[in-house]
């Protein structure tokens, strides 16, 4: 095997390019995310990440801050500090002007008294909770959404979400939403020794409910909600980049492509068989991301001597679904591991048979989430003394335990879907922080206990060690970060999302990882540099690894700007060059258990926008990916993403939007990945001062010769989303 020589040159190239930026630029801007953000709806933030401006973490992170919101006048610094485009600087300045001021009236006011400038107020707007004062003490807004395909010939799905807040103290929320392709009444049969589920019921779920009273000094939600603390080490399920407490949770998501109505597998049959009705794709219901449900209860400020001390506990119980290939049957497999053993394959899925005949044969199911499955309860609690609102020691422990619902059958994870088997689990940490002018530093070590028991030389688990070590350096315009981790093999813990590569082992990122990650984000008013340097190896074969990036901005007037970006993420430096697979791959069965990947891919994209008048913005990506792919060995799979953007106001209450994307994921092999052409026109209307439509029409091609895109039925695709929100 060759190793990579030029290895060591690309590196030194690109953190040569990186240090020219540091020295160069006499001022910057920081943000914790890898693009400047600047959307106005959920989805310009869909296009970002479909075009790969954003990545699927930053992605899930902005769409539960867009969702949840930030109220400017009341959030803490950790809290604005999530905010994109903002550095610790600024987010200072913001807390001493609403200090000042005793209240934020208007976010413009700060563009006017220079806190902010015009282009970071445009970055949050889309992220603040209105501030405006309104004359009855209550106020929120309910809103509906429902999207429609040409296929669809059963009832579109439908959300309901409703917030209402009384005199900034008590918020309501709930979240609804009605399910068309759920898999319902699950039911485990002997005879088959499999599942059996009824499919396309129509269902109502209530997934997001919650009542929160929250004062500076003490905070109370029943319901939904989240939680997370320090460094996001010991536990953390909230989308904040430093949370420090309670968040409320009623978010409600659905993908922006079409599904397959009919998810058959032959089953005991000789084909699969799906009615006439299901053959085509159609709009997929609304699902909801998993958060905690129960109580929980904090004080967020008690004097003690020259500081204060904040004590938080939580109480959850909930059901969990669960992917079809993340579970397996405890009572005929001693270790899901071990894949030569049939037995230790995931459970098959099969369609209730019509009829008192329960031994009829059918169809099987492929691709579907199995509902309520496991339950999981969680007790937690952290209590922090803050000698200083910015230096601050603090414990963070919880526990829980997860066991199976359906009678007749143990179920329990499979190794690599990133939750511990049945049993209890959880895990105790001490987080410190200690600012001081231009200097924050933040550091948790934290420790797993977990019930499983190794039963062969390459198992792992029943508990260990973890550590972050987080140093920033922020001026204004100008913000470093450094960050140390080690994360042990044994450290199991599904509540932890700390700073870690992109990698797994066994479905957990945080987890077999020891790492540096250098972060810099500059900005003049000619130009902008984001770079970071991430190096980390893994801790059993000591796999050495590397992400590098440079995104550049060149401002060529307040109008307008262009940009270049280079990305180079290795994930074997000292393996050879060419068949390896960078993408996580999944084996061809319908369960598809992930692989591990050990290639590298190199990216480099050209980016603009223009703003030819005030009320009018265009803007272009274009990038080209050479990827590590198994069907080249001695050259590198080429990927292609155009995409190109305007959004204007046509009148006095109306907007319009249009985009175009491009994207082709093998541009040599058109019966390998996908090729398509999106097109997306949207047009909002304030109906009323505090009424919001909103129509989206997507049109998509799917260009490709793969056989499941030759069966795609309809090709072309027409989708009708349609919202309307009222403000209270």
């Amino acid at each position: 095997m060759k190793t990579r020589a030029s290895n060591l040159a690309t590196i030194i190239w690109v953190v040569a390019i990186a240090a020219v930026g540091v020295l160069a630029a006499p001022e910057a801007l920081a943000y914790p995310y890898e693009s400047y953000i600047d959307i106005e709806s959920q989805e310009e933030l869909e296009d970002l990440y479909a075009s790969g401006q954003i990545d699927e973490d930053t992605y899930a992170v902005l769409t539960d801050l867009l969702e949840r919101g930030v109220d400017i006048n009341t959030a803490s610094r950790d809290q604005i500090y999530s905010l994109p485009n903002l550095s610790y600087t600024d987010v200072d300045a913001i807390l001493r002007y609403r200090k000042e001021q005793g209240r934020i009236a208007s976010p413009e006011d700060l563009v006017a008294a220079g806190v902010l400038t015009q282009d970071q107020l445009f970055g949050i707007a889309a992220f603040l909770i209105s501030v405006e004062r309104v004359p009855l003490p209550l106020r929120g807004w309910v809103r509906g959404q429902t999207r429609y395909a040409l296929a669809d010939k059963r009832l579109p799905p439908f959300s309901l979400r409703a917030r209402v807040q009384y005199r900034r103290t008590i918020t309501a929320g709930v979240a609804a939403t009605m399910s068309r392709l759920a898999l319902t009444n699950l039911a485990y049969d002997p005879n088959r020794q499999g599942l059996l589920a009824d499919t396309h019921e129509i269902g109502v779920h209530v997934p997001k409910l919650y009542l929160r009273h929250e004062t500076d000094t003490v905070a109370v939600i029943a319901g939904t909600y989240r939680v997370g603390f320090g460094q996001r080490l010991t536990f953390d399920n909230s989308s904040d980049y430093t949370p420090n407490g309670l968040y409320l949770d009623d978010g409600l998501y659905t993908s922006t492509y079409l599904t397959s109505a009919c998810r058959n597998s032959p089953g005991e049959l000789p084909e699969a068989i799906c009615a006439k009705d299901d053959v085509a794709y159609v709009s997929p219901d609304y699902t909801w991301s998993r958060a905690l449900r129960g109580v929980a209860a904090g004080i967020k400020h008690l004097a003690v001597g020259d500081g204060y001390l904040q004590a938080y506990a939580w109480g959850s119980y909930q059901t969990n679904n669960a992917y079809i290939s993340e579970i397996y049957d405890q009572t005929r497999c001693d270790d899901p591991r071990n894949d030569d053993d049939p037995n230790c394959g995931s459970l098959p899925v099969f369609v209730r048979p019509s009829g008192d005949d329960r031994l009829t044969p059918t169809n099987g199911q492929k691709f579907v989430t199995l509902p309520g499955v496991f339950a999981e309860t969680v007790i937690g609690g952290n209590v922090t003394y803050f000698a200083a609102p910015r230096r601050y020691i603090g414990v963070t422990a919880y526990g829980a335990r997860s066991s199976d619902l359906l009678e007749g059958v143990t179920l329990g994870y499979q190794e690599w879907a990133g939750q511990p088997t049945n049993g209890s689990y959880g895990a105790a940490g001490l987080n410190l922080g200690y600012g001081r002018g231009a200097w924050d530093l933040g550091a948790e070590a934290a420790f797993s206990f977990d019930d499983m028991t190794p039963t062969s030389g390459d198992a792992h688990g029943g508990g260990g060690p973890a550590i972050v070590v987080r140093g920033t350096h922020s001026q204004k315009h100008r913000e470093l970060e450094v960050s140390l981790r080690y994360y042990h093999v044994d450290f199991v813990n599904p509540y932890a999302r700390p700073i870690a590569a992109s990698d797994e082992f066994e479905g957990q990122r945080a987890r077999d990882e020891v790492g540096t990650r250098v972060r810099y984000l500059i900005t003049t008013k000619q130009y902008g540099i984001r770079a970071v340097a991430d190096m980390w190896q893994t801790t059993i074969d000591n796999t050495p690894k590397a992400a590098l990036s440079l995104h550049s901005d060149y401002f060529i007037d307040k109008f307008s700007k262009v940009g270049l970006w280079l990305d180079w993420t290795d994930k074997d430096l000292s393996a050879s060059g060419g068949g390896e697979c960078y993408e996580t791959e999944f084996d061809t069965d319908e369960f598809g258990e992930t692989l591990s990947c050990t290639g590298q891919r190199f990216l480099y994209a050209l980016r603009g926008s223009f703003s030819p008048k005030k009320d009018m913005a265009l803007s272009f990506h274009g990038q080209h990916a050479m990827v590590d792919d198994p069907r080249y060995d001695d050259s590198k799979r080429h990927d292609l993403t155009g995409t190109a953007a305007m959004r204007m106001k046509i009148g006095r209450r109306e907007r319009l939007a249009a985009r175009l994307r491009y994207l082709s994921k093998d541009v040599k092999d058109d019966t390998y990945l996908e090729e398509s052409l999106t097109g997306t026109v949207e047009v909002s209307q304030a109906v009323k001062p505090r009424q919001h439509l909103k129509l989206r029409l997507d049109y998509v091609h799917w260009l490709d010769s793969r056989d499941s895109t030759l069966e795609r039925t309809p090709n072309p695709e027409l989708r009708a989303w349609l919202t309307y929100q009222h403000a209270i």
